[in-house]
């Protein structure tokens, strides 16, 4: 899998759908050497995103989510553009 850190990083490592209770685990490493661990442990039925939680090398939480309709899954009903559910309130995203 790839990705990118809401700092610019990019990020890849592997997916695996064999963690506690048959949950997703991903491992990745970021260009800047951080490496990241994750267990997802939600799936939304209509658009097929999972969801999941860790953390990084550095102790930061880490949220993400991934699949072919993420960007579905982001972008509330209504509107026009999708958001990141932070704790702080939603981030639009362009």
């Amino acid at each position: 899998m790839t990705g990118q850190i809401s700092n610019g990083v990019n990020c890849d490592g592997t997916w695996t759908a064999d963690g506690p209770f048959g949950a997703g685990m991903g491992q990745m490493t970021c260009d800047n050497g951080v490496d990241i661990g994750v267990i997802y442990h939600t799936q939304d039925n209509e658009t097929g995103t999972v969801i999941g939680n860790g953390s990084d090398s550095l102790g930061q939480p880490i949220q993400i989510w991934s699949g072919e309709n993420v960007l579905e899954f982001l972008t509330p009903d209504g509107s026009v553009s999708p958001r990141l559910p932070c704790l702080s309130g939603p981030i639009p995203m362009s």
